[in-house]
């Protein structure tokens, strides 16, 4: 366990590496001056300033040693050139926690119902219940989240008047966001789960414990689900990051100050310290939260063993 864990660390600063390299080059290759917007008017003594200020009157191999040497050495992200004294660590420290909250609620809230439904279509089946869920697994699939966030405006606030439209700092604020950035992920785990649990459903010991007269909650629970489980858990590790980045629309519709906004933002300013932050928090949330999937694998399912051919 030891040496495969020591193994997927080296495969994941590896990983992190080349993630943070291709986004610094391709960053770069994109014309135009990232301090345009601050600079324009400027005199041209000052406009040298901030060009040495920020290090980009460096060659760009210099930059990039820069930064990874103070990524590597002090975990520093950079100034962000469209909030000059603002940095990257700061903007992140701050910011990542409110897009957290939405993106936990929303994964929390697809992932329970999600469940839920795919069980209860799984065990109807071919009936009307079955095609309900799938026809709301269509949907959800379909729709972008910023329709369905579209949507929950114009009926819960507009119409109805029980949520708030955009804001933030009460319960109230996070409901309809969750809603919207959440509804594809019931849709993407009802439909796996109604499929591992036919699978499993159909397997000779389900079919012995059935005909036992066991009832059909032990059997979800003590049995299918166990098993059934097993392609969510896959799934779950990659959606831990994806929240994140799914929630960078979901906060521009609701203006919600998350760290989706200032990634946004970053991208029409140019501002490459933020989209560079933004990049490696992701990235090490990705790899990490894939990491733990693979350890959770051995702890669901003792079936399954770490191979390691180190």
């Amino acid at each position: 366990m030891i040496k495969y864990t020591i193994k997927r660390f080296i495969y994941m600063i590896i990983t992190l590496f080349v993630i943070v390299t291709l986004t610094f080059v391709i960053m770069h290759a994109i014309p135009g001056d990232p301090l345009a917007s601050e600079g324009r008017n400027l005199p041209t003594q000052q406009r040298e300033n901030l060009y040495e200020k920020y290090g980009l009157n460096k060659p760009l191999s210099t930059q990039y040693v820069i930064f990874m040497k103070n990524l590597i050495l002090k975990f520093d992200l950079g100034e962000s050139y469209s909030y000059p004294g603002v940095t990257v660590n700061s903007i992140i420290k701050e910011k990542a926690p409110v897009s957290g909250i939405i993106g936990g609620e929303a994964l929390l809230f697809g992932v329970v119902i999600g469940i839920v439904l795919g069980i209860i279509a799984a065990f109807k089946k071919g009936t009307g219940i079955d095609y309900v869920v799938m026809f709301i697994a269509i949907i959800g699939v379909t729709l972008p989240s910023f329709v369905v966030a579209t949507l929950l405006q114009y009926f819960f606030t507009v119409k109805l008047r029980l949520f708030p439209t955009t804001g933030w700092g009460e319960m109230k604020h996070t409901v309809l966001p969750a809603i919207a950035l959440g509804f594809g992920q019931i849709a993407i785990y009802a439909r796996f789960m109604r499929n591992s649990c036919i699978e499993v459903i159909n397997q000779d010991y389900i079919l012995t414990a059935d005909a036992k007269g066991t009832s059909n909650i032990k059997l979800v629970t003590k049995h299918i689900l166990r098993n059934a489980i097993m392609p969510i858990v896959t799934m779950f590790g990659p959606a831990i990051a994806s929240v994140f980045t799914g929630t960078f629309i979901i906060e521009n519709i609701f203006s919600i100050p998350g760290i989706g906004r200032y990634f946004v933002s970053s991208i029409t300013n140019r501002d490459y310290p933020v989209i560079l932050g933004t990049t490696v928090f992701v990235a090490v949330l990705f790899i990490i939260s894939v990491f733990v999937v693979d350890i959770l694998y051995g702890l669901i399912d003792p079936r399954v063993k770490i191979i390691d051919k180190m």
